[in-house]
């Protein structure tokens, strides 16, 4: 068991690294909501029926103030990571993300699958540090 657990620490220090390294998504975890945000605005991917306040109001992970999360949006729009697209009604300005987030987050998305896989195989072929060398290498 507990040689199973260090396993998961290894995978997990892994998925950190990776996110602390990658282009955008470094911007996104330090905060449940900045992270939540992040994929509701991926989800809705520029639905002119949804606002940026629209996203707001949707954050059950919300530990801040939606002024502070305004301010993280315009720096990140300001910075490139979505586009402004009009939504249905004239007051109302949706998100769309660029490519380069949408693919870091895909690229991200298949790693956590491999990362998952490689912690509950119930037998490895070999070592999980092997493992982790042929996965990233």
């Amino acid at each position: 068991m507990r040689a199973m657990m260090q396993d998961v620490f290894r995978v997990e220090i892994e998925r950190v690294r990776f996110l602390s390294e990658s282009n955008y998504l470094k911007f996104y975890v330090d905060k449940n909501e900045k992270w939540e945000l992040l994929c509701l605005i991926c989800t809705l991917d520029g639905d002119p029926r949804y606002g940026v306040y629209d996203y707001l109001n949707m954050l059950k992970t919300i530990r801040c103030s939606h002024l502070t999360l305004l301010k993280f949006l315009r720096e990140r729009i300001k910075c490139g990571d979505f586009r402004v697209v009009q939504g249905e009604k004239k007051s109302r300005k949706t998100l769309r993300p660029n490519d380069g987030l949408i693919n870091e987050l895909q690229d991200y998305q298949e790693r956590l699958i491999d990362w998952v896989s490689l912690v509950t195989s119930v037998k490895h072929s070999k070592p999980i540090d092997d493992c982790l060398d042929d996965a990233y290498g």
